[in-house]
């Protein structure tokens, strides 16, 4: 139990805050002394990388369940018409009424919405035939609260209309782009509703209706058979993306521990430095680590440890898929470099706006040397890419702990 405690300690700092290895040569003493940030270091591959192992169509073995079975389909689709069925026996569902057309403070309105931010609209500010609960503002089937002010300006409008309402988003909004800023919420009303309580509903008795209502909109998925190749088709993912992560990471061991590598003591001190601060300032910046190490029955002396040996492994990666990089010439364009950025911030929920941001993070402060060092990291993925596809891939079934083989 405590190993997997310590895995997790590892990765719930996810990012490294370090900067790259460059190819200059090694420091001076008085250089060395001078240097605060892992990034300031600089690092000569060709030296610390005295042998490169012959890392063309190396041979390496993973162990897993690659291929979805039918038994999987089956059982993730049994267990998302059973959440289907039980969300239907509880929850209450809008029957449009006719007795009146101007809407009234406390009644269920459908409508379309589009959110501006200036004459721009913005990404995630938009849906249609969402049920608004005009008094408490939120939506009526789910109770997902809105932004102070969203439905304030609807009471009064009559179905048909257009409605146009100014709003704030809170500054302490999650966007960053939206935090404090004011917006502009243009609907459409569509229908005044009523909602009727819901009646027990089993897992057979779920309707193509009902899986359009939770899937349709943000996935496309209007009936029963669309969901279930839903599932296949994301299982499949799953398993391609379980596969390459398994290939990727065995590459990486047999390249590393098939090679030399030296790294330089201070330059482990920084990292570590570094990482132990983002790590405290993103998940135990009010307890400190001592208290949160203890939470988890574990020591800051054994997570330090665990530390130690991760950043030491990751360091090895950097230096000698580097050095196969320019080996094998390998560069990366700005293409490829730009969708990483966008990828890392459209990824982050907002905790970064900007490039910047990302710079700073992987920086530890300094985004110069953040930057250099994401370039850095997306050759030496591209680079390992190249290396685990010619590699000699044999594949095994996964084992159990009682060593059989899983079904």
């Amino acid at each position: 139990m405590k190993k997997k405690i310590l895995a997790l300690l590892l990765v719930a700092c996810t990012t490294f805050s370090c900067t790259a290895c460059s190819t200059n040569s090694n420091q001076s003493a008085k250089e060395d002394s001078s240097i605060t940030r892992s990034g300031q270091y600089k690092l000569d591959t060709d030296k610390l990388v005295t042998k490169l192992c012959d890392y063309k169509k190396i041979p390496i073995t993973i162990s897993g369940n690659y291929t979805t079975t039918d038994e999987e389909v089956e059982s993730s689709y049994n267990s998302a018409l059973q959440q289907l069925a039980s969300s239907a026996s509880t929850q209450k569902t809008p029957k449009e009424v006719t007795d009146h057309d101007v809407i009234q403070k406390d009644d269920i309105v459908k409508v379309d919405y589009t959110g501006y931010l200036g004459k721009k609209a913005f990404d995630g500010g938009a849906a249609k035939d969402v049920y608004l609960d005009v008094a408490n503002n939120s939506e009526a089937t789910q109770g997902t609260g809105f932004i102070d002010g969203f439905t304030a300006d609807l009471p009064g409008k009559k179905v048909g209309e257009k409605v146009s309402s100014k709003m704030k988003f809170p500054k302490e909004y999650g966007n960053k782009d939206l935090a404090g800023k004011e917006v502009t919420f243009k609907f459409k009303i569509k229908g005044i509703y009523k909602l009727e309580e819901g009646k027990e509903v089993k897992p057979e008795e779920v309707t193509d209706d009902m899986v359009a209502q939770v899937y349709g909109a943000q996935y496309n998925v209007a009936t029963k058979d669309q969901l279930k190749n839903e599932i296949k088709n994301s299982l499949d993912q799953q398993k391609d993306q379980s596969k390459y992560a398994d290939t990727v990471n065995a590459t990486k061991e047999y390249v590393i521990k098939n090679s030399k590598i030296t790294v330089p003591k201070k330059y482990l001190d920084l990292r570590l430095k570094e990482y132990e601060k983002a790590f405290i300032n993103e998940n135990c910046k009010s307890t400190g680590l001592k208290k949160f190490a203890k939470n988890y029955g574990t020591s800051v002396k054994e997570i330090r440890s665990q530390w130690k040996k991760s950043q030491t492994e990751q360091i090895k990666f950097e230096l000698a898929f580097a050095a196969i990089a320019k080996k094998e010439k390998i560069k990366v364009s700005d293409d490829e470099y730009n969708a990483y950025i966008q990828s890392l911030i459209s990824n982050s929920n907002g905790t970064w706006s900007k490039e910047n941001d990302v710079y700073k993070y992987f920086g530890a402060g300094n985004a110069k040397e953040g930057k250099t060092y994401i370039k850095a990291l997306v050759k030496a993925q591209k680079t390992v890419d190249k290396v685990s596809k010619q590699a000699k891939v044999t594949e095994q079934p996964q084992q159990t702990t009682q060593g059989k083989v899983a079904q």
